[in-house]
């Protein structure tokens, strides 16, 4: 194989990962304050936007699910994956009556479970 050929192929090899969507930046948390309407939070993690050219693309927006509190209360709880520079990590947001009352890392949110009675585990979009 000619060396024009390796560098297509290699070219194709590296292009191959970068297939999926892409995700938003940690940076877009400064945003965000305690209070804000879930409407509001949304529209900060789309699943699509358009770059400036004009064309879609696709990007990993919040996904949303209801839970239920051990006191009976229903909370939202949003999902999205953030990137840091180094990597993409998943940040939780929590809705209560359509507010926005906090926000943070996935794997910091044992004591909000634990504050908020609620199960984590629960089957995706089905509230508990």
């Amino acid at each position: 194989m000619g060396g024009r050929a390796w560098t297509t192929l290699l070219l194709v090899i590296v292009l191959s990962g970068c297939g999926g969507p892409m995700v938003w930046r940690e940076s877009s948390l400064n945003q965000l304050s305690v209070g804000m309407s879930k409407d509001e939070v949304l529209r900060l993690y789309p699943s699509q936007y358009t770059d400036s050219s004009g064309s879609r693309r696709d990007v990993e927006g919040m996904e949303i699910r209801s839970v239920r509190t051990s006191d009976g209360r229903l909370l939202e709880v949003g999902e999205v994956r953030l990137n840091t520079g180094t990597s993409n990590v998943p940040y939780w947001f929590l809705f209560e009556k359509g507010r926005l009352v906090q926000w943070g890392r996935a794997r910091d949110w044992q004591a909000v479970a634990k504050r908020y009675h609620i199960d984590f585990n629960a089957a995706p979009g089905a509230p508990r």
